[in-house]
C-alpha cells in the first residue's frame, strides 16, 4: 500500500511600524540628548489543507500576532578636552501570540477540532537596561573606557490549552573596562573586559 500526502497553503501577513527619533545638541557641541521610540505590530495568518490520496483530511490554521516596542534615551556630556560621560536607558518589550489549530475533515466539509494537536501560546519578554560609561585619554596614547550596565529581564510563557504558565525573572550587573594603547597612527593594542 502506498499513500500520497500534499499540503496546499495560503498566507496573509500585515506589518505596521512607527518610529520617532530626536537629537538635541546642547550648546551646538557633542553634549547631547537623543531618544528613539519604535513600535511594530504584525500578524500572519496561514491556512493549509492537507490532502491524502486525493481526499482532504485536515485543515491547519496558524495565526501569529507580534508586538514590539523599543524605547531608548542617551545622554552624552564631554568632560574636558579628552573625556566623555554617557548614560542611558533601553527598554525592549516583546509580545507574541501564536494560535495553532488542526481540524479533521470528515463527511464532506465538516471540520472537527483536533484538540490533541491544537495549541495557543503567549510569549512576553521585557528587557529593561540602565547603563553608564566614562571614557578619557591619557597623553594621547592611552584611552580608557569604564562602563556599567544593569539589566532586568522578565519572561512570561502561557500555553492556553494545557493551562501551563511560566514566569522567569533575572537581572544582573555587567561591568566593562577597555584599554587602548596607540603604538603608531596605524597600530593599536586594545584590552577589553566585559
Amino acid at each position: 500500500n502506498s499513500a500520497s500526502r500534499f499540503e496546499d497553503q495560503e498566507s496573509d501577513d500585515l506589518t505596521r511600524q512607527y518610529s520617532f527619533n530626536f537629537d538635541n545638541q546642547i550648546d551646538g557641541t557633542s553634549h547631547r540628548l537623543t531618544g528613539d521610540f519604535q513600535y511594530e505590530k504584525s500578524s500572519d495568518l496561514q491556512l493549509g489543507i492537507i490532502t491524502q490520496n486525493s481526499v482532504d483530511i485536515e485543515r491547519v490554521v496558524t495565526n501569529e500576532y507580534n508586538e514590539e516596542t523599543l524605547i531608548q534615551l542617551d545622554y552624552v556630556r564631554p568632560i574636558g578636552v579628552n573625556g566623555q560621560f554617557e548614560f542611558g536607558y533601553r527598554g525592549q518589550l516583546k509580545s507574541q501570540k501564536t494560535v495553532f489549530g488542526v481540524d479533521n475533515i470528515t463527511d464532506g466539509p465538516i471540520f472537527t477540532p483536533n484538540t490533541n494537536l491544537s495549541n495557543s501560546l503567549i510569549y512576553d519578554q521585557d528587557i529593561q537596561a540602565l547603563y553608564t560609561q566614562y571614557g578619557f585619554k591619557v597623553k594621547d596614547k592611552l584611552s580608557v573606557l569604564l562602563g556599567m550596565r544593569y539589566e532586568d529581564t522578565t519572561i512570561g510563557i502561557n500555553q492556553i490549552e494545557n493551562d501551563t504558565i511560566s514566569d522567569i525573572n533575572y537581572d544582573g550587573w555587567f561591568p566593562s573596562l577597555n584599554l587602548g594603547f596607540e603604538l603608531s597612527e596605524k597600530e593599536n593594542i586594545t584590552l577589553a573586559y566585559n
